[in-house]
């Protein structure tokens, strides 16, 4: 309801800014772990401090910086949400992009008292015109299927039957395992060619997962600045405002690296690094 708080990553993905903001409620943040990507004591001191309903996380593949947290934090983190009688939204929609030999599990797995509202689906790896998606969401099932009904009424019959076909038929771990593949090939490469251009004045976050690369820039370039200079060469990349709360550091950007590496792609990477480079220039 308006005026409930609710719990967010620091960094997290723009669209739960968006919700908050149009709910009317009010967001409690904590910071991320430089190691474990997550702050188990950070979001246990929120729970104690503060009337939390829920907290929105992403814990596997987090977009935009691209950890993905262990086993062992994900089962305390379920069961501090039952002891302190609170509820997750999981947004899980990148799991099936972790490079590693094994799956990450999720916070669901160890969720044993209906806590958790597990959330995913296949416009990450089926691509963006695929709008289906799925929560299980336990107690809350009939509600959130009336709010759907609302808002949206249905999604395309004809593209879910096309899903349950190509699920059914065992194409999709073949088509998951290749762009696995592909995916790691393109962010290496990017990684690569980033580090030997700006490994002196920046620092690039790289997590065998997904296809975005987060970037820490020199302490007073601001990303939004940066945005708006590239833009004005039509070369877009998202700046640490769409992320992060505006009075905490902004000297960052993501970075999308699921393209193959062509000679625009190239031009484009240099640009980047020269306006970075001579901002640094300027500043020293």
């Amino acid at each position: 309801q308006p005026g409930d708080f609710i719990l967010l990553q620091q960094t997290i993905f723009y669209g739960a800014w968006q919700a908050a903001e149009r709910l009317g409620l009010q967001v409690i943040t904590i910071p991320e772990h430089p190691q474990f990507g997550f702050d188990l004591e950070s979001f246990e001191q929120a729970l104690k401090q503060y009337p939390i309903k829920v907290c929105w996380l992403m814990l596997n593949v987090h977009n935009p910086i691209g950890f993905t947290v262990n086993s062992e934090i994900k089962q305390r983190i379920a069961e501090l949400l039952n002891e302190y009688q609170v509820y997750l939204i999981e947004d899980d929609v990148y799991q099936e992009l972790n490079y590693g030999a094994h799956k990450p599990v999720s916070v669901k797995y160890f969720d044993q008292h209906q806590r958790v509202l597990h959330c995913s689906s296949f416009s990450k790896t089926l691509g963006m015109g695929a709008r289906v998606g799925w929560v299980f969401a336990g107690p809350f099932s009939d509600a959130i299927q009336h709010l759907q009904l609302m808002s949206t009424l249905t999604v395309s019959p004809l593209l879910q039957n096309a899903l349950v076909d190509f699920l059914s038929h065992h194409h999709y771990e073949k088509h998951l395992r290749h762009l696995r593949q592909q995916l790691e090939k393109y962010k290496q490469k990017f990684y690569q060619e980033l580090k030997a251009r700006l490994d002196s004045v920046c620092e690039i976050y790289y997590y065998s997962s997904g296809y975005f690369l987060w970037i820490k820039l020199p302490e007073q370039l601001d990303g939004q600045v940066l945005y708006e200079q590239l833009i004005q060469h039509n070369i877009a990349i998202a700046p640490a405002l769409l992320f992060k709360p505006e009075h905490t550091s902004q000297n960052y950007i993501r970075l999308n690296c699921s393209f193959d590496w062509t000679s625009e792609i190239e031009n484009a990477v240099n640009v980047l690094a020269e306006m970075i480079l001579n901002h640094a220039k300027s500043v020293d």
